[in-house]
């Protein structure tokens, strides 16, 4: 199963690599050369759990792809959904309940309307939330309405999965082609004809 998993986010990881790499409206050949080796990733503020996770994982996609992440500070998963959909950034760390809201263009996409134009690569990790009070008059999260309310987050730690090395050996594990070459190709014409 590990495997099936790490061979699925391989394959997206290449498909959105080719995908932000497809070409330019006006034809520049440098600006496609430039597309190849550098993607941006929207996070979250400096302080922040998804800044800390993205630089980690920008590092990974650049010790094992050769493309340059740059990790950038935004306001958070609606700023991000915005900014991959403006075409601000390739990527960009979300929360899963906002990227719905998105989808389905309600809550805090009611005024922005629908957005619908991003693709999930990968679930990072599972985010659980615990309330805790010590005031015996709240009972439910409802009890909550009108009061001030203060999260403090600590980052434990930052892991990276490791998948398999992008060479031929992978193609040849996971499709017909005999080199990585040819598998990526023919990601690369898949994506163009799918964008």
């Amino acid at each position: 199963m590990k495997k099936l998993v790490a061979i699925i986010l391989a394959l997206t990881l290449c498909l959105v690599c080719f995908a932000a790499c497809g070409g330019t409206e006006t034809g520049n050949e440098e600006s496609t050369k430039a597309n190849a080796t550098a993607m941006t990733m929207g996070t979250g503020g400096s302080g922040g759990t998804y800044y800390a996770y993205g630089g980690a994982l920008g590092s990974h996609i650049k010790t094992t792809t050769g493309i340059s992440v740059n990790v950038v500070t935004t306001d958070g998963s609606k700023a991000n959904i915005l900014g991959v959909d403006a075409g601000n950034y390739q990527l960009a760390t979300v929360q899963s309940d906002v990227m719905a809201y998105a989808w389905e263009g309600s809550r805090s996409f009611e005024t922005d309307g629908k957005v619908d134009s991003f693709r999930v690569v990968a679930g990072l990790y599972a985010e659980s939330v615990q309330l805790v009070t010590m005031d015996p008059e709240i009972k439910s999260v409802a009890d909550l309405a009108g009061k001030a309310v203060v999260f403090h987050v600590k980052l434990n730690k930052v892991t990276v999965t490791n998948v398999p090395a992008l060479d031929d050996e992978f193609a040849k594990d996971v499709s017909e082609f005999e080199t990585l070459e040819e598998l990526k190709a023919d990601l690369k014409a898949k994506a163009l004809e799918n964008a």
